[in-house]
């Protein structure tokens, strides 16, 4: 604290000590987002707030997937990264995979798979810490991978954390009016996000139904309670850490086919990365669907897997060279 606790503070620019340089700091011609400096005035101390500009240094290209989609990976992403960086041990207990979705009440879903790999509650905390900061735009733009990683993985991160603070400054959205569901994302991002399958890790390894079966299910209930013209079906977008297994792709396709289209909908995500994974657990409010169940246990025949009686697919686990990893958008923002 300062000398006889007394603080001074600047109301307009022409008290601003420091001359043009110092003005100009408070330029209300910036984008919101601001950096707290301290500037020394006879023993005392005035707060300024410094506006960070974000620009768009990259644009997107044509091949890039919709915009909404690229908005919730990242923030699968993010939420990822702070556990597994945060947690040495994460590494190898924490779920392969957590899925983002903008449920139906317009707030934000997030769930990992159940069973050996869950995502426990200290876990969800870490990850709402950091999410808020990005709500509050007071996020670094120093992510959480060192050194040890791969330069692809930080500059994948370093991309995500830019396009995550222009994106709650207002930027970001500002470049893509053609995607209304940004502002439904970003209006999510100040809400108490929902969060599913969250619990004790177990030690065997058992089957598992995966988070975007999870969050599909409270996608069905709410198309069931609001259907829609299906001569013009909504899109609801399912983003994620890493592309759908291929058993997941089985079910997002066969809900669109069955549910979705009656329904005035349609489930869009990343895609997949083509690989089976046996104990693939089918999540109970799917099993009451005989259309959908029918198709899956079609499907899974084509790889030599079977649906048992008790809700799970078995086989043998595909192998090869698979990508798991959404591809990289085009699109970059700095800010100064």
């Amino acid at each position: 604290m300062l000398e006889d606790d007394h603080v001074a503070q600047a109301a307009t620019t022409k008290d601003v000590p420091g001359g043009d340089d110092a003005k100009r700091a408070l330029d209300p011609g910036c984008w919101h987002r601001g950096l707290a400096i301290a500037v020394p005035v006879q023993q005392a101390f005035v707060d300024i707030t410094v506006q960070r500009a974000f620009t768009q240094t990259v644009s997107p290209a044509e091949s890039d997937r919709n915009t909404a989609l690229r908005m919730l990976d990242r923030v699968a992403r993010i939420a990822e990264r702070v556990i597994r960086t945060s947690d040495p041990k994460a590494k190898h207990k924490f779920t392969p995979h957590l899925a983002v979705n903008l449920l139906p009440d317009g707030s934000l879903g997030i769930s990992g798979n159940t069973g050996k790999k869950v995502v426990t509650d200290e876990q969800r905390k870490t990850i709402e810490k950091e999410i808020q900061t990005f709500a509050e735009g007071t996020a670094p733009r120093k992510g959480h991978h060192g050194h040890s990683s791969s330069s692809e993985e930080r500059q994948r991160e370093r991309r995500d954390r830019s396009k995550l603070r222009a994106f709650e400054d207002g930027v970001y959205v500002s470049h893509h009016p053609e995607s209304p569901e940004l502002a439904e994302i970003q209006a999510a991002l100040h809400k108490p996000i929902k969060w599913f399958a969250i619990s004790t890790p177990v030690r065997q390894s058992v089957p598992a139904q995966h988070g975007e079966m999870t969050l599909l299910g409270e996608q069905v209930t709410g198309w069931k309670r609001a259907p829609r013209d299906q001569d013009n079906p909504k899109t609801v977008y399912m983003g994620g850490v890493k592309l759908a297994c291929v058993a997941c792709q089985w079910a997002f396709e066969a809900v669109n086919r069955h549910l979705g289209h009656e329904l005035g909908y349609r489930v869009v995500a990343a895609g997949t990365h083509g690989q089976f994974f046996p104990n693939w657990l089918m999540p109970p409010w799917m099993r009451t669907e005989k259309a959908v169940v029918n198709e899956i246990r079609v499907r899974a025949a084509e790889y030599d897997a079977v649906l048992d009686s008790n809700w799970v697919i078995r086989g043998e686990m595909a192998t090869g060279d698979f990508v798991h990893d959404p591809s990289n958008s085009s699109s970059d923002y700095e800010s100064d």
